[in-house]
């Protein structure tokens, strides 16, 4: 009965300790997945930031110019 109970033992461990390996093999590829995607859009990212950096001081250009207008505007008709 002693055999039985310790080969039972050892398989319910050797169970438990397949279930951690996969566990872990499970997050460490979840892990590598995710700084994987991560990268992509870091790298998505600073391209769209050098595409619109250009823009960015025209724009702001227009929204001065923009503001000095509406700024005169309210002179004119107040």
């Amino acid at each position: 009965m002693s055999k039985q109970f310790e080969k039972s033992l050892e398989a319910v461990a050797k169970s438990k300790q397949e279930g951690h390996d996969q566990f872990l093999k499970r997050i460490t590829k979840w892990g590598t997945e995710f700084d994987k995607k991560m990268k992509e859009i870091e790298k998505v990212n600073n391209q769209f930031l050098q595409e619109v950096n250009g823009d960015l001081t025209n724009i702001d250009g227009w929204f001065r110019k923009k503001e000095k207008q509406l700024t005169q505007l309210f002179r004119y008709f107040s």
